[in-house]
């Protein structure tokens, strides 16, 4: 299976962002938009997904949190888009979960 990973770069007038997101990563994180709230949901969220999260991100804090949180949000789903790549499942990827779920099913049965 192909690493799913991501490394996005967003600079607008308002932001400046670096991301990187590894899916099948461990739980960690490095968060620094440096907007409390916001800091403690991505570091939980990256917890708890078990995905590796790094985002690093300059903005008008200054002004008010709308342009980070929203800038910090595109990244993140951009991030996404990237990492998974290729969505498409195949006929013969379906068979295979088919047969798996069917066997688990047989064996929790039998109990």
């Amino acid at each position: 299976m192909q690493p799913r990973k991501a490394q996005i770069k967003r600079d607008t007038a308002e932001t400046k962002i670096r991301l990187s997101l590894n899916i099948d990563g461990k739980g960690k994180s490095k968060i620094a938009p440096d907007i409390p709230f916001l800091d403690h949901m991505l570091t939980l969220f990256a917890k708890h997904a078990t995905m590796d999260l790094n985002l690093r991100c300059n903005g008008d804090v200054e002004v008010d949190h709308h342009h980070t949180v929203e800038d910090c949000g595109i990244a993140l789903g951009q991030a996404f888009v990237e990492a998974l790549g290729d969505k498409t499942v195949s006929y013969t990827h379906l068979r295979a979960h088919e047969t798996s779920l069917h066997l688990v099913c047989r064996l929790l049965l039998e109990k």
